[in-house]
């Protein structure tokens, strides 16, 4: 069980240090000197992350107990996911250092921005899939319900830990600098772990069962 549980956490935080909407909101706000409105936004994404997982977990639970060859097809989608990741993340890494487009209104209300970070997560579908995949791969089958709560008890906390993390670390210029210099090497390590992952899962979709 804690073996699970490392290895669901250890994919959840390669997932969590990737670039992406919620890095950007998070760390732009706190560089424009918002750490508060950052933080606020931090715990948005992070109740979104709670809702995602919860209602993987109700599917799951509900719908793959009955049929099998679904979770099999999670198991093969959660997979192809990974690769998919793994290879933006490689080709096309670079572009995301870019700003984006529309940029934050920075002179929001704390409350506002909250709420910018649980809708701009909760439109993000990407969760629901990595959730669905992850519980039904990674825990045991016919998980019982205190190793469930766990397990959303611990995304949850990895989610509000990074974010958070991100809203005080951007806020300090010596921080924001480093990782900066290091962004393509942290990338190519973490497109490396999911790329080896995404194999590994999608090598035990299709082996024959025992």
């Amino acid at each position: 069980m804690i073996t699970s549980f490392i290895t669901l956490s250890l994919l959840h935080w390669v997932v969590l240090i990737t670039p992406g909407v919620n890095f950007l909101l998070v760390t732009q706000l706190a560089a424009n000197g918002k750490r508060a409105s950052a933080i606020y936004s931090a715990l948005g994404i992070s109740l979104a992350t709670l809702i995602w997982a919860l209602m993987a977990v109700a599917g799951v639970h509900a719908v793959f107990a009955a049929h099998e060859w679904l979770r099999l097809l999670m198991q093969t989608a959660g997979a192809i996911y990974l690769l998919w990741l793994a290879a933006k993340m490689t080709f096309g890494g670079r572009s995301q250092a870019g700003s984006p487009r529309n940029p934050i209104v920075l002179t929001a209300t704390n409350f506002r921005m909250f709420r910018t970070g649980l809708i701009t997560n909760m439109l993000n579908p990407k969760p629901a899939l990595f959730f669905s995949s992850m519980f039904v791969t990674i825990l045991p089958v016919g998980a019982d319900f205190v190793v469930t709560v766990g397990a959303i008890a611990l995304v949850w906390v990895n989610s509000v830990l990074w974010h958070v993390f991100l809203a005080t670390a951007f806020s300090l210029p010596t921080i924001q600098r480093l990782y900066a210099s290091q962004r393509q090497r942290l990338n190519s390590v973490a497109a490396a772990v999911l790329g080896v992952m995404g194999l590994k899962m999608l090598f035990q979709s299709f082996a024959p069962s025992r």
